[in-house]
């Protein structure tokens, strides 16, 4: 194959990181759901790749990870 299963999953990432980041570029705050809804990854694919986008410092939750009213805008 062209690339290996590796670096595949790196690309598949990428693409899912950017389109989190391209969708709240164009509306943001969003919640999860909304965010999830927008690009069609499953919440519970989502999760670990919001707590990767802020943890890159890409964006920033407006609340405590435990508060219902947590919303994502680009940082």
């Amino acid at each position: 194959p062209l690339y290996s299963s590796a670096a595949s999953d790196v690309y598949k990432r990428q693409d899912k990181d950017g389109a989190v980041v391209a969708t709240l570029e164009h509306a943001a705050p969003l919640s999860a759901k909304e965010i999830s809804v927008r690009t069609g990854i499953k919440l519970n694919t989502l999760r670990p790749i919001l707590r990767r986008l802020i943890g890159s410092e890409l964006i920033v939750a407006t609340a405590p990870a435990t508060s219902r009213n947590r919303k994502y805008v680009l940082a």
